[in-house]
């Protein structure tokens, strides 16, 4: 029965492919699940960047790390956390507190931006998603 199956999938290289497709879906599907299930956030950027600063000000790192898409919340986890141990938070935050919003067309992305300093001429960005499925926006990186 083995071989007949092994057979219909094209042999042992078309069952390996067909089990990583499998898998491969099973991991957007655990994603997806992950996306429906994040609560963290607000009905708008500005809304979502706020409840960040709070969390950060309050040096609560995994509350902060929430306001991130699912798949970087690990990593601004400890990006978070090194910032914090740097003693970089107040100057992040006064960055942070200057940004101004710029929608991108569609409405399901955004980006709020400032200078670094105001003598400097390096713009400062964080990026926005808005989570469809919850209707909340989420940071994608800063």
């Amino acid at each position: 029965m083995l071989v007949g199956i092994c057979w219909y999938l094209g042999g042992w290289s078309g069952l390996v492919t067909t089990w990583k497709q499998w898998r491969y879906l099973g991991q957007i599907e655990n994603l997806k699940e992950a996306y429906r299930q994040d609560t963290y956030g607000a009905t708008t950027p500005e809304g979502t960047l706020k409840l960040f600063i709070e969390a950060f000000q309050k040096g609560d790192v995994d509350l902060a790390s929430k306001y991130f898409v699912v798949e970087k919340q690990e990593e601004y986890r400890d990006k978070i956390g090194s910032w914090i141990k740097l003693n970089k938070r107040d100057a992040i935050i006064a960055t942070l507190s200057r940004t101004k919003l710029y929608m991108g067309e569609g409405g399901a992305y955004a980006s709020m931006e400032t200078l670094i300093s105001d003598n400097d001429k390096i713009p400062y960005a964080i990026r926005f998603v808005k989570n469809e499925d919850i209707k909340v926006w989420k940071i994608i990186g800063m």
